[in-house]
C-alpha cells in the first residue's frame, strides 16, 4: 500500500470521515455514503467555463437554518457586495473529532476558491458528478483518487486542494446534493466578497442589518473588533440533532468559549453510577448511567479506574490545537475512561466487556479506529 493510500484512509478518521457505518461516527447507517451512492443521485449541473477570476470572502453569513431567500438577495443587492455565494456548512462527528464539512453549487464554491484550485477543470467537474474535494491540510498528496470509507465501498475525490476561506476550518468540500442526502441544513451561510476599497467595518453593519435576526454575520479579514462567534453544526442523524448547535469564540489556550445559552439548556452536572459527578450533554447522560449500571450489576465495577476518568465536556480543540477541529468533548458527547493505560496511538488495555457494554447502550469505541484512541467512546447512537 502506497503512503498516499495510507493517507487516505486515515483521513476517513482524522480528517473527513463521512461513513456512518465505520466505527467511531455519530451518523446512524441510514446516512452511510456509501449506502447514500447508490440511492441518491448525488449530481448536480457542471460549473460554468472559469472566467479567471476569483474572489476573497471578506464576511461569512451564517446561521444553523437555512437563510430565508429574502435575507439572501437583500445581502446580493447591496451596494457594497461585489460577489456573494450561498453555500452550507455542518460538521460530522468522526473519530472523537468534528469534521467541517462545506457544500454548495460548484460555480460559487470555485469562485470563492484559490487561483490555482479554480483552474482544476477536472476537480470542479468531479465535484458536479458527486465527488468530493479535500483540504490540502488534511492530505498532502493530490494522487488520492478515494477514500475509503469502511470494508464496503470509499468516496470517489475530484481533488485534493486548498478549499474556500471560512472561519473554521474546512475539511471537505462536496456539493449541495451531498448536503441534502446528509440532511444538513441547504444553504444556511453565504460568502461575501465586498468591492474593492471598500471598508469591511463600514460594509459590516449595513450586511448585519440586511441579515437581522436571522443569522450572524463574521468578519473573515481580521480587521474588525474582536473576535466574532464562530458556528458549530453538529449534522447527521438522531444524535446530532438531539446535541443542536452551538456559536463559540476560540481562546489562545485551545479552549473555546460556548454561548452560555446553549451550555445552560444543554450541558448539566449530576451523579451516575461508579464515575460519580459528571458533567456532561444531558442527552447521554441517560445512556452513560445505564451503561455504568449495568456494568455495577454484572459486577464489572472495579474495571473502571474511577481516578483515570477523563472528564466529559471539554470544550477546545483537538489537542488544543485550532487547526485539528473541534472536540466532541466540545458537545459533552463523549468520555474518556482509564485514560493513563490508554493514550491514543496504542492498543491500550481496555476490557473487552466494557466495550461490549458501552456498545450496547449506544457508544462507539475508539480503539477501533485506524488510529486507535482505546480511552475515548462517544455517544454514537440513541437508547430508549
Amino acid at each position: 500500500m502506497t503512503d498516499g493510500r495510507r493517507r487516505a484512509q486515515h483521513l476517513v478518521l482524522a480528517a473527513a470521515c463521512l461513513a456512518a457505518t465505520l466505527s467511531g461516527c455519530a451518523l446512524g447507517p441510514d446516512l452511510s455514503p456509501v449506502a447514500i451512492q447508490g440511492q441518491v443521485d448525488l449530481t448536480v449541473p457542471e460549473p460554468t467555463p472559469f472566467t479567471g477570476r476569483t474572489f476573497d470572502a471578506d464576511l461569512l453569513v451564517t446561521s444553523a437554518a437555512p437563510l430565508p431567500e429574502r435575507v439572501v438577495d437583500r445581502v446580493a443587492d447591496q451596494e457594497s457586495v461585489r460577489r456573494a455565494a450561498p453555500l452550507s456548512v455542518f460538521t460530522i462527528a468522526a473519530a472523537g473529532r468534528s469534521v467541517t464539512v462545506v457544500a454548495g453549487d460548484p460555480t460559487h464554491l470555485r469562485a470563492f476558491s484559490a487561483p490555482h484550485v479554480a483552474r482544476r477543470d477536472d476537480a470542479w467537474r468531479g465535484l458536479a458528478a458527486g465527488a468530493a474535494i479535500v483540504s490540502d491540510t488534511a492530505v498532502p498528496d493530490s494522487d488520492i483518487s478515494t477514500v475509503q470509507l469502511d470494508p464496503t465501498g470509499a468516496l470517489p475525490l475530484a481533488g485534493v486542494a486548498a478549499v474556500t476561506t471560512l472561519p473554521v476550518r474546512t475539511d471537505l468540500m462536496v456539493n449541495e446534493s451531498w448536503a441534502r442526502a446528509l440532511r444538513a441544513p441547504v444553504g444556511n451561510a453565504m460568502l461575501v466578497s465586498i468591492v474593492d476599497g471598500e471598508d469591511v467595518a463600514n460594509v459590516l453593519p449595513a450586511i448585519e442589518r440586511a441579515v437581522g435576526a436571522t443569522a450572524q454575520v463574521v468578519d473573515l479579514t481580521g480587521a474588525g473588533p474582536g473576535a466574532a462567534p464562530r458556528p458549530a453544526l453538529l449534522t447527521g442523524g438522531a444524535v446530532a440533532e438531539a446535541v443542536g448547535s452551538f456559536t463559540y469564540v476560540p481562546q489562545p489556550d485551545g479552549t473555546i468559549q460556548i454561548d452560555p445559552d446553549w451550555v445552560a439548556d444543554r450541558i448539566v452536572t449530576t451523579d451516575v453510577p461508579i464515575l460519580g459527578r459528571v458533567t456532561c450533554h444531558r442527552v447521554m447522560v441517560p445512556q452513560l448511567a445505564g451503561a455504568m449500571a449495568e456494568l455495577v450489576e454484572r459486577g464489572l465495577a472495579d474495571l473502571i479506574d474511577v481516578s483515570q476518568f477523563g472528564g466529559c465536556w471539554v470544550p477546545r480543540f483537538i489537542a488544543s490545537d485550532p487547526t485539528r477541529g473541534i472536540s466532541l468533548h466540545s458537545w459533552g458527547i463523549a468520555v474518556d475512561l482509564n485514560v493513563s493505560t490508554n493514550h491514543r496511538g496504542t492498543v491500550g488495555d481496555m476490557d473487552p466487556r466494557i466495550v461490549e457494554v458501552m456498545a450496547a447502550w449506544g457508544f462507539a469505541w475508539g480503539g477501533l479506529w485506524s488510529d486507535p484512541d482505546p480511552m475515548h467512546f462517544e455517544l454514537a447512537a440513541l437508547r430508549n
